[in-house]
């Protein structure tokens, strides 16, 4: 009996893992959107719901799925300028390398030198706020 139930944990947990999966893949639109930054609610005191992510945006912006990739960033940062992301990812590579000494703290010109061979070492590896700097100084 005990080797039934070891058994059949892993594929709960696997069930559990794969539902919790979908449901981020696919989220909600309904209802108001999800506090951010861990605040805590006052039962006693609950403010408004606010309004939904796309009540929020509407009109400033629209949903679009983008190849998931790992390239998500450099595609959605195509998406208004009409650059593929490949070329983006390359030119922002290209961008951190001869622009990290130029950094006043060594801390940040590491990190601008390992973001820079960690996104030229797999064309899948996800980028994040540091592209994204580079990208506007790049962009100004």
């Amino acid at each position: 009996a005990d080797r039934t139930a070891e058994a059949t944990a892993p594929s709960n947990e696997a069930e559990e893992a794969a539902k919790l999966a979908r449901d981020a893949a696919e989220p909600s639109h309904e209802g108001p959107a999800a506090r951010r930054g861990g605040a805590e609610t006052d039962s006693d005191h609950d403010p408004e719901p606010g309004p939904s992510v796309e009540e929020h945006f509407r009109g400033m912006m629209a949903i679009k799925k983008m190849s998931g990739d790992g390239n998500c960033l450099f595609h959605a940062l195509g998406e208004n300028t009409g650059e593929s992301g490949a070329c983006l990812r390359a030119l922002i590579i290209q961008y951190l390398r001869e622009n990290a000494e130029a950094e006043e703290d060594e801390e940040q010109v590491q990190a601008w030198l390992q973001e820079s061979q960690y996104l030229q070492s797999d064309p899948g590896h996800w980028s994040g706020d540091t592209a994204i700097i580079a990208f506007t100084r790049i962009r100004r």
